[in-house]
């Protein structure tokens, strides 16, 4: 029986960063933008104080070190940066985005995020295979 994923031996849905390090991508534009506020951060020090934190953790601690509040805007408009690093470093690695939007994360967030966004997932071995309908 044809199952239309001939041809493909896996497909793997990692969505915990487990097989793709994001973070490393990450770190780096965190260093970045602490940087650009006067707080030089090495990359061991960017991981140990930040990792696993929320952004809005590294906005209050740089808030804290610069001793005066960021406006509450400030992590929207860092958002786009993150989004264009992933895009750029992971791209270059030859990674593919898909976006299943039938699940818990939003149409619009996946497609913010440059996903090729589909809500069927019988389009999955098409789409895999490079082909859309």
């Amino acid at each position: 029986m044809a199952s239309g994923m001939d041809g493909i031996e896996l497909v793997i849905f990692d969505c915990d960063g487990v097989l793709v390090d994001s973070e490393v991508v990450s770190v780096e534009l965190d260093r970045v933008i602490l940087a650009e506020h006067g707080w030089e951060l090495s990359t061991e020090e960017i991981v140990e104080r930040f990792l696993g934190r929320s952004f809005g953790a590294v906005r209050e601690a740089l808030s804290a070190h610069l001793g005066e509040p960021l406006p509450e805007s400030w992590e929207d408009e860092q958002f786009p940066r993150y989004l264009e690093a992933f895009d750029r470093e992971l791209r270059a690695a030859g990674m593919r985005v898909l976006g299943f939007a039938g699940g818990l994360t939003p149409a619009p967030w996946l497609e913010e995020a440059g996903a090729e966004v589909f809500r069927d997932m019988r389009l999955l071995p098409e789409l895999v295979h490079g082909r859309s309908s």
